[in-house]
């Protein structure tokens, strides 16, 4: 018996789940670093990341030789490889997306004070139409939908 074998042995069922989910989420964190040091900063109309990250190779460095820790600890204690499919990551975002903009509308925003006379007739309407891009897309990856991001071309 090797020692991978015997050391896999010291976790139960639940403890080999807990470990590998908490060296996947790590993985995913640091490939998401590793992504946007390599490829740049996502940008929007909304928000903007300012690179202020200061050598970046050497972090680049840590990244790798932690993926190779993770990958020791995967074989020492057999862990499990976690499989997500894209459209089920996407679709996740997407949701909280979709939650997010309801919680935009007028009728919510009387916790910030008090909602000025009108203000649902002009704002509702335009976060509608955000929601029914965002569900052009959850359609699109559902395989139901077209492929216009939810537009209307009349």
């Amino acid at each position: 018996m090797n020692k991978e074998t015997e050391d896999a042995k010291l976790l139960n069922p639940l403890q080999r789940n807990s470990l590998s989910t908490t060296f996947s989420v790590l993985e995913e964190m640091l490939c998401a670093i590793e992504q946007e040091l390599m490829l740049g900063y996502c940008q929007g109309v909304m928000f903007q990341v300012t690179d202020d990250i200061p050598n970046k190779e050497e972090i680049l460095k840590r990244i790798s030789v932690g993926r190779m820790r993770i990958d020791a600890l995967k074989k020492q204690f057999s862990l499990e490889k976690r499989v997500k499919e894209a459209s089920r990551e996407c679709l996740g975002k997407l949701s909280y997306g979709w939650e997010i903009l309801e919680g935009a509308k007028a009728k919510y925003l009387k916790g910030y004070g008090a909602v000025a006379e009108g203000l649902a007739e002009v704002l509702d309407p335009r976060i509608d139409e955000v929601i029914t891009i965002v569900d052009g897309i959850r359609d699109i990856i559902n395989g139901c939908g077209s492929e216009d991001g939810g537009e209307r071309h009349d």
